[in-house]
């Protein structure tokens, strides 16, 4: 067998705690900010060694007692150019681009793990999920027609920068 130990985690869902199911967790401004910056050098590093996760999402994110972020849920990932294509997507965190051609197999790019960052950080900003007023059967059309979260919502002005710039990756 083989495996490997890991310090004890929380999942980071919506602002949920999973390790106490039915309370918020609760994040302050600077924490949010911190987990943030961690997700990012996070991402950067795997992009870096040429490696997609392609599923970024706050459920796919751990927060260790260890202080670190870690990346979970590996299903989709691919090494950057090896032609890997697949058809799962999570529909709040997908592009306009990956829902139109979703089933066309494409292989996912950096710019979309970026787009996907974006879209989790202005959740983890915000502490709400994205769209969650839309119902489900309409929210893949509405995202292909150009919906973006509301920015509004991020207060900070330099977050909502960096969100746009990971929204704007993605491709058309």
């Amino acid at each position: 067998m083989i495996g490997f130990v890991m310090p004890l985690e929380k999942v980071l869902v919506s602002g949920w705690s999973s390790d106490n199911p039915g309370t918020r967790l609760e994040l302050t401004r600077e924490e949010r900010r911190e987990v943030i910056e961690k997700l990012i050098k996070c991402v950067e590093r795997l992009h870096a060694k040429g490696i997609i996760h392609g599923d970024i999402k706050p459920p796919n994110i751990l927060l260790c007692s260890d202080g670190e972020i870690r990346l979970c849920d590996w299903a989709t990932a691919s090494f950057e150019g090896d032609g890997f294509a697949h058809n799962i997507s999570t529909v709040q965190y997908s592009s306009r681009h990956r829902l139109r051609y979703v089933s066309a197999y494409e292989p996912l790019t950096r710019s979309e793990d970026l787009y996907e960052l974006g879209i989790t950080i202005w959740e983890i900003w915000v502490g709400e999920v994205p769209f969650r007023e839309i119902k489900a059967d309409a929210l893949e059309d509405y995202i292909i027609a150009g919906l973006r979260p509301d920015m509004d919502r991020i207060d900070d002005g330099e977050m909502r920068e960096r969100i746009r710039e990971y929204l704007d990756s993605a491709p058309p």
